[in-house]
């Protein structure tokens, strides 16, 4: 198991997916992100990619870019902290290694020596990471979620989010976002269930665009 621990304050921030010596033509047919918050602010993230590879050319896997600093919306400056559990290719154990790439923790999923597809492929990154919900005002605690972040090379067909939230929490607002950097666009929908909020895009993601997740509830 590889672990990378640093301290992670307030805000988690998910960033790119990228194919190694990626071709023209490639894409995420599903990218599905399931996320529980935990009582003691534990978060753990189980993400699905379907990528789709076509033929004629050849692959080894993808890399996957996850933020270890970045700016808030209020402009603080803040570390994070993962700590990758397990990587899958359809159903079975993957190769792996991960490294610091300047802001992020990339990890690369893929033998070097293997080709895979063409065709579709899934794979399946968990993680946990520990974090302080402190982000907002001081009556309000807030999850700002960067579902597929934008630095990635590839578009993708759908995105989605499930986020489950502690027993206790409720009054949830929320917000989802599509589009680059600083786009309100709101081509997605949300909906919170008994505790459960699940979003979806309602249109493909162009290369650089993502899906954000903004909820917030009153502390207590």
């Amino acid at each position: 198991m590889h672990k990378f621990i640093t301290r992670f304050v307030l805000l988690l921030v998910l960033t790119g997916v990228t194919i190694a010596h990626a071709q023209s033509g490639t894409r995420i047919a599903n990218f599905e992100s399931r996320i529980t918050v935990q009582s003691d602010g534990t978060l753990s993230v189980v993400e699905s990619l379907d990528v789709m590879f076509p033929p004629g050319t050849e692959r080894h896997g993808i890399f996957r870019d996850l933020l270890l600093s970045y700016t808030d919306l209020s402009g603080a400056a803040h570390s994070a902290a993962y700590e990758i559990q397990s990587v899958r290719r359809d159903g079975l154990d993957e190769i792996w290694n991960s490294s610091r790439q300047n802001a992020s923790l990339r990890i690369t999923i893929g033998d070097p020596a293997r080709s895979v597809g063409p065709g579709s492929v899934r794979y399946e990154i968990r993680y946990t990471t520990d974090y302080q919900l402190a982000f907002g005002s001081a009556d309000t605690d807030a999850l700002y979620w960067n579902v597929t972040g934008h630095t990635g090379s590839l578009p993708i067909d759908q995105a989605s989010a499930v986020i489950g939230f502690p027993r206790g929490v409720d009054d949830i607002q929320f917000t989802a976002l599509t589009g680059v950097p600083g786009s309100r666009d709101r081509d997605a929908r949300a909906r919170l269930q008994n505790g459960v909020l699940e979003v979806q895009t309602l249109r493909p993601l162009a290369a650089g665009e993502g899906l954000t997740v903004h909820a917030r509830w009153p502390v207590g």
